[in-house]
């Protein structure tokens, strides 16, 4: 009668040890599962971010001045500013254009 009740006990704790042991494994699998998710997630954002990175240094490059002057545009000004409109000069005002390899200076005789 002992070893009945001994042995009984023993198959009740191996079966608690085994309930356990399950639940172990399913959360274990589920932090796995959670963290693969993650670094997904964590991957695909430092993707993302390095693409629009990438994009601003190009858009960057492509608008520095020393680009502009390198593709053969030009840059004028008077008064170390950059004239955008006709209206900012006059007859006599000496004016400084700048290109690629160097800058003139010139005076407006007419507009």
């Amino acid at each position: 009668h002992i070893q009945h009740t001994i042995y009984s006990m023993t198959q009740r704790i191996e079966r608690i040890g085994f309930g356990y042991m399950n639940t172990i494994q399913h959360y274990t699998q589920q932090v796995l599962i959670t963290q693969n998710r993650i670094q997904q997630k964590i991957t695909l954002s430092l993707d993302r971010h390095k693409y629009a990175l990438d994009t601003f240094q190009s858009i960057l490059m492509n608008s520095d001045p020393q680009m502009i002057l390198n593709k053969g545009y030009s840059i004028t000004k008077i008064y170390d500013k950059i004239i955008t409109d006709i209206s900012q000069i006059s007859p006599g005002d000496t004016l400084e254009t700048y290109v690629k390899n160097g800058s003139i200076k010139s005076i407006v005789t007419k507009k």
